[in-house]
């Protein structure tokens, strides 16, 4: 088994068939093989890369009942079947790297010399890869999400603390400046002139800090919003698939 060289951008067609704000998602992406371009099936996961591995591997030893062999941070086994995707005899290749705080999953199976099941020219099979790598991802975010979604929730939750906090010193604070306001208007005393304008003066940075802090953390709950909703909505569709396939 030789060595993959690098992986090219996902090109235009794609074979997601699952919502487009699932997890469980798989596009045909272009793959340089010692020189020759190959198709694989490829999914950005999420999680860290050395459990999605160790869970690939384990799910390969339990459909298959072998083990992967690894050289040059690809897994690789030779001259094996995979009867859910073809009767063909074939080398089943799949290496896996972080990028952009992605761990991008890549499957391919090459059935001769620089043949390789791909859309094109084996669509059934191809359809059938995409199916089973889909089963893979619905095994792993089964177990994987249900966890994932309570640090995110605890997050989430935390950060809507800190909002409800600041947003009620920002309350409080321009509270009291109004009241300080009144009051320089009619001083008693020239002294209270100094004094008011500084603590006005101090509330105004509090608020500002208050204020910018609020701005800063909206799109961050926002986006954890989103995040929850994606995983859950995988996870749901994670278990249908697992009552199906």
């Amino acid at each position: 088994m030789k060595h993959i060289i690098i992986i090219f951008s996902i090109i235009a067609m794609s074979f997601n068939l699952q919502a487009q704000s699932s997890l469980i998602s798989i596009n045909e992406s272009q793959l340089l093989l010692d020189g020759v371009m190959v198709n694989v099936a490829s999914s950005q996961m999420t999680g860290d890369i050395k459990d999605i591995q160790k869970a690939w591997e384990s799910y390969i030893k339990e459909q298959l009942d072998v083990k992967f062999q690894e050289k040059n941070g690809v897994l690789f086994i030779e001259e094996t079947v995979i009867n859910k995707i073809t009767d063909k005899r074939g080398d089943v290749i799949s290496y896996l790297f972080v990028f952009d705080s992605k761990v991008s999953f890549n499957f391919a199976y090459k059935l001769g010399y620089d043949v390789y099941v791909n859309s094109t020219d084996y669509p059934d099979e191809f359809a059938k890869e995409v199916d089973f790598i889909n089963h893979f991802l619905a095994v792993y975010y089964d177990n994987f999400l249900p966890k994932r979604i309570k640090e995110v929730k605890k997050e989430q939750k935390n950060l809507l603390k800190e909002l409800k906090k600041s947003n009620k010193i920002i309350k409080k604070t321009e509270k009291k400046n109004t009241k300080l306001d009144k009051l320089n208007s009619n001083p008693k005393e020239k002294t209270d002139v100094k004094l008011i304008t500084e603590k006005i003066k101090v509330n105004s940075s509090v608020i500002e800090s208050k204020k910018n802090f609020v701005t800063e953390i909206d799109p961050k709950i926002q986006s954890l919003k989103d995040e929850i909703s994606t995983y859950e909505i995988t996870l749901e569709e994670a278990k249908s698939k697992l009552k199906t396939y």
